[in-house]
């Protein structure tokens, strides 16, 4: 998920300037960068005259093609396109700021793969070169999406490293300042593509806020109707998140074909909601469609996983355990590609009944997804998962009582469970708690959503109930 971040440099004669660029030439690629085609595009840079900013784009297709196919041969085309634009920017006279770009790039890079700490140092020295240009330039307005965006994302780091933050020289972030200071841009440059969609949504909807469905669905809306594909993406995650399976459909339909070919990750969303509502023959056709234009590892296994369920379905179970197979032979050291290879491990032992009423959940269809639970008895061994989507369909249409039963249900069985249905049901009790004003309450289920927390999904458990104890010591204040 990459961090698309605005190019605003520093200059002296720059104090109101609020595009991207000053020169047409620079302009002119940075807002095709994702309509236009590698080879125009690749041209389209030689005509950028400023050396610093002409390996900064370089830089920065090379980041967008990683992005879309993060295979082996992208990633060494990023890291020599990025090592030449850190050795170019050196010695311009826009240092600072598009320093502060090259290492937020790089942070996301890291983080994609894995490295948590690497990661981390690049955010850190991305912090110190805005910090650096912020002390040259006081009061220039280009800076703004940048105080709103590290406003947003310093106020969301967990708890435990306030005073890690402090020894960096990091500062704590301001939530509700960094959206306003984000939307005030957002509102200078309205109508002007490819200025600003991409930094909000990679700044936060894919890394950062994924534990936090209502802050991402907050941010996606703004940009609902872009027709950045990269954007679009984005998007139809958050409507993934929230359960909104007709909206990211509708949305997914308006996506011309050319755009589908060209970013193929929105194939694989369609294939994903064609699962969730039961086309299951447009399943295995998308699915192949991605998988013939992917480049990319990432996801590959997952294109498998959907095909070995829309077999399952449709009660083949010889061709199910074929897409298994693949699934399981790809290799990939990613976290999402991880947790489709324990899906994929559980498959073949899958209830469809379960399986169908987990999809009208995740589709949105809640009131069918509750009539389909009751249509069947579940085996004592997917009481956890039964009992737990039973909460978040109750949940969901409002049955707040309902879904406590059932989360409490679920919070019973699963002391020495390492699956999520466990700590997740704490953590929505939790916040239905916290909605009723009853801290007390809300903290227990926190505790308990902690203690439970020693299985799948760890890393975004963390990241809940941090966020969750910050809003209740927020409103105990």
């Amino acid at each position: 998920m990459a961090l698309c971040f605005m190019l605003l440099f520093f200059s002296p004669r720059a104090w109101a300037q609020e595009t991207i660029f000053a020169d047409e030439a620079s302009q002119k690629v940075y807002q095709d960068i994702f309509m236009a085609d590698k080879e125009a595009f690749a041209k389209d840079i030689q005509l950028v005259t400023d050396k610093a900013k002409r390996s900064f784009l370089t830089e920065y297709m090379a980041l967008m093609n990683y992005t879309v196919a993060n295979d082996k041969a992208n990633y060494n085309a990023y890291i020599k396109a990025s090592d030449q634009a850190f050795t170019d920017v050196s010695a311009s006279p826009y240092e600072a700021n598009l320093m502060c770009q090259l290492h937020i790039h790089k942070c996301m890079v890291e983080l994609y793969g894995g490295g948590m700490i690497s990661g981390g140092l690049q955010f850190w020295k991305s912090y110190k070169q805005f910090k650096k240009g912020e002390e040259k330039h006081p009061g220039y307005e280009g800076q703004l999406p940048f105080r709103g965006i590290y406003n947003v994302l310093l106020s969301q780091i967990p708890e435990k490293w306030k005073s890690l933050k402090g020894l960096l020289g990091l500062g704590n972030g301001d939530l509700q300042k960094g959206f306003e200071q984000i939307d005030s841009y957002r509102n200078k440059v309205k109508g002007k593509s490819g200025l600003y969609d991409e930094a909000l949504i990679f700044s936060f909807a894919n890394m950062f806020f994924s534990h936090d469905q209502n802050l991402t669905a907050e941010l996606t809306s703004h940009v609902k109707q872009s027709q950045s594909p990269v954007v679009i993406y984005a998007y139809i995650l958050s409507c993934g998140r929230r359960q909104m399976g007709s909206e990211a459909t509708a949305t997914l339909n308006k996506v011309p074909e050319n755009t589908l070919n060209n970013f193929p990750l929105l194939l694989h969303q369609k294939s994903k909601y064609a699962l969730r509502r039961g086309d299951l023959d447009n399943v295995i056709t998308t699915s192949k469609r991605f998988l013939a234009v992917y480049k990319g590892t990432s996801n590959r296994n997952d294109a498998y996983l959907l095909m070995a369920y829309a077999y399952l379905l449709k009660d083949n179970k010889s061709e199910a355990k074929a897409m298994v197979d693949k699934c399981l032979s790809i290799k990939s050291d990613f976290d999402i590609d991880q947790r489709t290879r324990r899906d994929a491990s559980l498959a073949m032992d899958a209830d469809t009944s379960l399986l169908r009423a987990r999809l009208l959940l995740e589709y949105g269809d809640f009131t069918q997804s509750l009539i389909k639970l009751g249509s069947f008895t579940p085996r004592t061994s997917d009481l956890p998962e039964y009992y737990f989507r039973l909460g978040r369909a109750e949940e969901k249409l409002g049955n707040t009582t309902a879904a406590l039963t059932w989360y409490d249900k679920t919070i019973a069985i699963s002391a020495n469970s390492d699956r999520y249905f466990g700590p997740y049901s704490a953590i929505y009790a939790a916040d239905i708690k916290l909605a009723q004003g009853d801290k007390d309450a809300a903290t227990r289920y926190v505790n308990t959503a902690e203690k439970l927390n020693n299985g799948e999904f760890q890393k975004e458990m963390e990241q809940r109930i941090a966020l969750i104890r910050r809003t209740i010591a927020k409103d105990s204040n």
